[in-house]
């Protein structure tokens, strides 16, 4: 795979945000976290609970390009990991990944966003987190994307 290739690709773009986490006590990797939390968004899931259920169910997958040191990381720290990052430099990242896949998917990939159940804490003032979802479109019928 080339460099821009690499950089183009959904782990390339998703290197570009900042880990907001202190340095120390870190059992899993941040970009495993936000790498599972899209590719399960992506594949139709809604809640951190099925996020993490869905990882469990593919991690011999996720195993061929992601480290997973702590192996999968909790519901709840998937959790932590979006309250803390910055909404824009996800959307920024994400968007390039988008607009670098565009034109080498073959068909139409219809990308919708959708809000995360139970992601907002009004007591500390955080926003629901959004996510987004990907479906395929085939001339039969209209299904989620699977990895």
């Amino acid at each position: 795979m080339s460099d821009m290739e690499n950089e183009c690709s959904l782990v390339g773009c998703m290197r570009e945000i900042p880990d907001p986490r202190a340095p120390y006590n870190q059992k899993h990797k941040f970009l495993d976290i936000i790498i599972i939390a899209v590719t399960a968004i992506l594949c139709g899931m809604d809640t951190w609970n099925e996020i993490e259920d869905w990882a469990c169910s593919k991690e011999d997958w996720l195993r061929t390009f992601l480290e997973l040191p702590g192996g999968i990381p909790s519901h709840d720290t998937i959790n932590r990991v979006f309250q803390m990052m910055e909404p824009d430099k996800f959307h920024e990242a994400f968007f390039r990944w988008t607009g670098a896949v565009a034109g080498k998917i073959e068909g139409v990939v219809a990308i919708d966003g959708k809000t995360i159940r139970r992601s907002r804490d009004g007591a500390k003032g955080k926003q629901p987190a959004h996510g987004p979802c990907g479906y395929q479109r085939n001339p039969e019928y209209l299904h989620p994307c699977e990895f």
